[in-house]
């Protein structure tokens, strides 16, 4: 593998690192707020863990699913944590592609801190501290 030689490969590669880590963050962090009115989260983790890793472009990269599937998958959050930073470096997505990369990443980001508000604000109220 040759490395990008052009430092806007590099610079887009380390934005969309960092948005793909938000967006992970923010996915591990609605889950984890679903622990005020469940038991057990080991389930949904491993169910978020398996989505990612086939749905998000780890396993297959999406350009190897039929196209109506990547399609949709486009539309979704998980290509923008793994996919998208390495399909930027390696050049699968083009520099004049890269402004749509971002903004669906970004609306994904937009999306999961509003949902993330939101439910954060629902287990406060749900929220019963016993003792003193």
């Amino acid at each position: 593998m040759i490395l990008p030689s052009s430092a806007l490969v590099w610079l887009s590669f380390l934005v969309s690192l960092g948005l793909g880590f938000l967006t992970a963050f923010y996915v591990d962090y609605i889950l984890s707020l679903i622990g005020f009115w469940t038991t057990d989260l080991d389930g949904l983790f491993w169910a978020k863990d398996s989505i990612i890793l086939i749905l998000g472009g780890t396993y297959l990269p999406l350009w190897i699913y039929p196209p109506l599937l990547r399609r949709v998958l486009a539309f979704l959050p998980f290509q923008g944590i793994s996919y998208t930073p390495v399909a930027i470096f390696v050049g699968q997505i083009g520099l004049d592609q890269v402004a749509r990369a971002f903004a669906v990443q970004i609306i994904w980001l937009v999306i999961l801190a509003a949902g993330s508000r939101r439910l954060y604000a629902s287990a406060i109220r749900k929220l019963a501290v016993q003792g003193g």
